[in-house]
């Protein structure tokens, strides 16, 4: 049983070395040109996630005493593998990124963690108290860039609904779930060397780790575009974004009462009579220049004149679509994927969630209820 455990462990570790390796290769040269400046950091933390089974790797190759400045400046480095996550995070979540002096404080305990790996190595190996200080420098990283990071993509989720019809292709879930997957391993890597202090335990976390390299491989290369906009719109998206963060009250009246009342009647002909919701790529841009004015302006005439934001103004519509198809007898032959993409949702999971949230209801439920009455 031990030599067929070391081996699954062998292969397992290869395949999370290998893959790891192989998503940063495709996230670097990324031949789509999606998301460039969020991949190109999500690479580097691949890169460095990587470097963790790197010294298993040279003992399978037979490399038994890798050269020493080399493999402590990879130990060095590994202190960043949170920041890292944290950067890729903040610009998948960030419409326009700019790097701030103030923000150069974040390299202090990254550059700590580097001189306090060569002074151990070089100078103090035997010293309890500087493993002891690097662990707690490595954890402290790890659970703040871990809080920081899901910070930001719950924040991410709540503004995609300013200016996003569907939040299912942009909602980032799944660098939430990266977070939650690496915090479980973590606490279960504990609990099982302190129960069950077995030579398994390898084996066991890495084919955990194993999963979760295939979910972020999968996931992260269906990641569509999450700006697919110009500057100027982005500008616009970015000050709407702003100005509903702020929580300021009374917003500044972009425009006047007056006209304001003009625009709800033709964005309710857009709605009504053009029935621009069944466009599923339909978002805030596309919307403004059906009427003629600037995202910003469009935010403004659906927060002020119809108190909604973007995602609920426009599902509104796409639900009462649902409502008749579902309860006309001559559609009973549709599925609900082809009544969710006549109704202009994407996808099947976009129509279920947001139909249940906005009638408490799920689309068959509802047809059943329907039906009865």
């Amino acid at each position: 049983m031990g030599i067929i455990a070391d081996t699954l462990n062998h292969i397992a570790v290869i395949l999370i070395f290998g893959g790891l390796l192989l998503l940063a290769f495709i996230k670097l040269t990324n031949p789509q040109s999606i998301n460039v400046r969020a991949n190109r950091w999500f690479a580097l933390f691949l890169i460095l996630f990587s470097s963790f089974w790197l010294e298993e790797i040279f003992q399978f190759a037979g490399v038994n005493e890798p050269n020493i400045f080399v493999m402590s400046l990879v130990h060095g480095i590994q202190g960043s593998t949170p920041f890292s996550f944290y950067l890729c995070v903040w610009h998948f979540t960030n419409i326009k990124f700019v790097f701030k002096k103030q923000q150069l404080i974040h390299l202090f305990l990254p550059c700590l963690f580097i001189a306090l790996v060569f002074l151990r190595t070089y100078f103090l190996s035997d010293s309890v108290w500087l493993k002891f200080v690097l662990l707690s420098i490595i954890l402290l990283q790890a659970l703040y860039y871990s809080f920081a990071s899901f910070v930001l993509l719950r924040k991410h989720q709540k503004n995609i609904l300013e200016f996003a019809s569907d939040n299912n292709d942009f909602n980032l879930k799944w660098l939430e779930n990266i977070i939650i997957q690496v915090i479980i391993i973590s606490v279960l890597i504990a609990v099982y060397s302190i129960v069950v202090n077995s030579e398994q335990l390898n084996l066991f976390a890495n084919s955990f780790l194993l999963f979760t390299v295939y979910f972020i491989g999968y996931h992260s290369l269906k990641q569509k575009e999450l700006f697919p906009i110009s500057e100027k719109q982005k500008d616009d998206i970015e000050f709407i974004i702003e100005e509903d963060v702020s929580g300021n009250i009374e917003k500044r009246k972009l425009i006047a009462d007056a006209d304001l009342h003009i625009y709800k009647q033709k964005l309710n002909q857009l709605m009504l009579e053009d029935k621009v919701y069944l466009d599923n790529d339909l978002n805030l841009v596309k919307l403004a220049d059906r009427l003629l004015v600037s995202p910003h302006q469009l935010s403004y005439i659906i927060n002020e004149g119809f108190n909604e934001n973007f995602f609920s103004f426009i599902n509104k519509y796409r639900v009462d679509n649902a409502k008749q198809l579902l309860v006309d007898p001559s559609k009973d032959v549709n599925t609900m994927l082809s009544i969710a993409f006549d109704s202009g949702f994407n996808s099947k999971t976009a129509f279920n969630t947001t139909f249940k949230k906005l009638t408490g209801f799920t689309p068959s439920e509802f047809r059943k209820k329907e039906r009865i009455i």
